[in-house]
């Protein structure tokens, strides 16, 4: 499993991951409503607004808000 520093000394790392998620963000802000009542589970408004995030302050993102993001939505049940 790869940790903080890693993303810190492998950029390109860094780079996929927040791709990645901002990928998941865009398929999910197309989810239909309906499907997203029946998932209340799922924390797929948050999901969205990282998507957000990212997309529109990409270059004001940090490496340890990317990360704990993944940790915070990785511990979620």
């Amino acid at each position: 499993m790869r940790e903080r520093e890693d993303m810190k000394e492998d950029v390109m790392c860094y780079h996929v991951v927040v791709y990645n998620i901002m990928i998941i963000g865009e398929a999910t802000n197309l989810l239909t409503k309906e499907f997203l009542g029946e998932h209340p589970e799922v924390l797929l408004c948050e999901i969205v607004d990282m998507h957000k995030v990212l997309v529109l302050g990409y270059f004001t993102s940090s490496i340890l808000f990317v990360w704990e993001t993944i940790y915070r939505f990785a511990a979620t049940p």
